[in-house]
Parts: C-alpha cells; sequence; structure tokens
C-alpha cells in the first residue's frame, strides 16, 4: 500500500518499551532484506537492546504513523548521546574533528518497504535531530544498502570504516549540528560562564576585606598581610581550575566556555592589582589601629 498522509511524533520511553515488540516486527522486515539479511535472532536482538536504550542519556525516537492513527508503526528513528569519551566499537580511534565532544547517535533509521518515497525518511531524521544539544551526530551506514547515498545528499561525512563482526565493513557517518540557541539563550549563558569566572577571585577578594581591614589586629601591616594571604590561598583554586574546565567544554558549549575564559581574566586582573596596590603598603604603614588609615589608602587607588 501506499500512504496519502502521515503523521510524525515523538515518544517517550516507556512507550517504546512497552511497543518494543511492534518495532521488532518492523524491523525484522525491513533487514531481513538483502543487503542486510539479518536474522531472527539478531531481530530478537534489537527488540531487547531498544528496551535497554530507552534509559540511556540522551534517548530519542520518533515514529511515522498513518494520518490519524497511534496503532501501526510504519517507520522510526531513535538515538542516544554518546558521551566525550565514547566512540564506535571496532571503529578505530576516534577523529579528532569530534574528539572530546558528545556525540548524538543515530543507531536506526527504518521505514517500512511499502511507505518509502513519500519523505518519510528525512523527516524522521530531521525530526530526531532538530534541537540536540550535541554538537554532532554519528551513524552506522551499510557501503551497499541505498541509504548510503541518502545520508550522502543529507550532509553526512564517512571519517572512518568499522569492521563489526555480525555486519561486515560498516561506513562510520558524522554530520555537525547547529543547537536550536536563541541570541537571549546565548547571552545568557555567557554571563553566566562569566559569573561562574569571577566568582573564585571575588570572593577572594571579599575575604582579603574581612580579614585585612575588620577583624581589629594592632598591628595593621600584619592585619592586611593577613587578609593578602588568605586572598591568594583562596584565588589559587579557580585561577587554575577555570581554564581546566573552560577547555574541557569549549568543544561542546564554546558560549560558556568564553564567559568563563573572560571571567577568569577579569577577575585575575582585580587580585594582581590588588597584590601591587596592598604589597608597598605593608612596610609603609604605621603599626596602629584602628585601620582607618589602610582603609583610606586603598580607597586611593583610583584616585
Amino acid at each position: 500500500m501506499s500512504l496519502t498522509s502521515y503523521a510524525v511524533r515523538r515518544m517517550a520511553g516507556d512507550e517504546v518499551a512497552a511497543r518494543a515488540d511492534e518495532f521488532a516486527s518492523l524491523y525484522r522486515r525491513v533487514y531481513g532484506e538483502p543487503p542486510y539479511n539479518e536474522t531472527e535472532e539478531q531481530a530478537a536482538e534489537f527488540e531487547q537492546n531498544l528496551i535497554g536504550n530507552t534509559t540511556r542519556s540522551g534517548f530519542a525516537l520518533i515514529v511515522a504513523e498513518p494520518a490519524g492513527r497511534t496503532d501501526h508503526i510504519i517507520g522510526f528513528a531513535f538515538g542516544f548521546t554518546f558521551p566525550v569519551d565514547r566512540w564506535w566499537r571496532h571503529a578505530g580511534e576516534e577523529p579528532d574533528l569530534v574528539s572530546g565532544a558528545e556525540k548524538f547517535a543515530v543507531m536506526e533509521l527504518v521505514v517500512h518497504p511499502d511507505e518509502r518515497r513519500q519523505g518519510i525518511a528525512g523527516t524522521l531524521m530531521r525530526d530526531l535531530l532538530r534541537g540536540r544539544p550535541e554538537p554532532f551526530a554519528t551513524l552506522f551506514a551499510n557501503p551497499a544498502a541505498p541509504a548510503r547515498d541518502v545520508y550522502r545528499s543529507w550532509g553526512w561525512k564517512q571519517v572512518a570504516v568499522a569492521d563489526t563482526p555480525h555486519m561486515g565493513p560498516m561506513d562510520v557517518l558524522i554530520k555537525r549540528l547547529t543547537p536550536a540557541r536563541s541570541w537571549r539563550r546565548a547571552v545568557w549563558e555567557c554571563l553566566g560562564g562569566l559569573g561562574h569566572g569571577i566568582v573564585g577571585q571575588l570572593l577572594a577578594f571579599w575575604l582579603f576585606a574581612y580579614v585585612g581591614l575588620f577583624t581589629g589586629r594592632a598591628d595593621v601591616s600584619d592585619q592586611l598581610a593577613a587578609g593578602l594571604m588568605a586572598a591568594i590561598l583562596v584565588a589559587a583554586v579557580p585561577t587554575v581550575a577555570v581554564p581546566v574546565v573552560a577547555l574541557r567544554i569549549l568543544r561542546r558549549r564554546p558560549v560558556r566556555a568564553g564567559g568563563l575564559l573572560v571571567g577568569w581574566v577579569l577577575g585575575t586582573v582585580v587580585i594582581a592589582q590588588l597584590f601591587g596596590v596592598v604589597t608597598p603598603l605593608l612596610n609603609e604603614l604605621p603599626a596602629t589601629c584602628p585601620c582607618e588609615p589602610a582603609i583610606e589608602q586603598l580607597g586611593s587607588w583610583g584616585g
């Protein structure tokens, strides 16, 4: 048969698990044909894997059904997130292009043979990848299948060949994704990174003000020295940690990484200026208390 209309929708994991036998039936119908020629055992294994995959991080499944019906599956596509340290088995080293980044792994794209050439596969793939947070998508493609040329026309690029034990050589493809991002979201993400990047140094500055100016020690120089030492010790942690975190998330969240580095630079400048101004004062201030002289001199930074 050939449908005149169809509808696609995102299916929740619990519904997918409950209807796993229906997905396996369609899988068996499609992959029992050449060039796949998969066995009943492989179809049964697919059903069990599908149920397990519903609990994986980033799992998503888009199903195609006849318009107005939800009891007949004519196509589906699903996948889940590969974390930064995961890559396909039997595919060699992870390519530099995607190394250190999360990937959305498209595990299957299946359309019933009688319902092809209606754009269902393209719709399923577009809906599956729309709005994904990962910067890349990846999949296996049988080089002998007609779908291989379709993927090429959709912009997928081959990066490796996987020598799989059950399916033979498979092309490993990737596609760069453009995550949905409004300018407002980008601004807030940048500001969030900036805030996290500078908060450690601001805490160090506050600690200097509290210990160095308001603890009421008899010797102002000792008081300032204690405050400065406390500030330096506290600032040391974000000074080292923030660039490391920014570099780790640079591929996945470049806007936030940029905000972190900007905040880190600003905070480091503040601490460096504090150190440069306070250090000469340690030998100049009289050993008296209260510490108004120190406050007055520090207040003249901009004067």
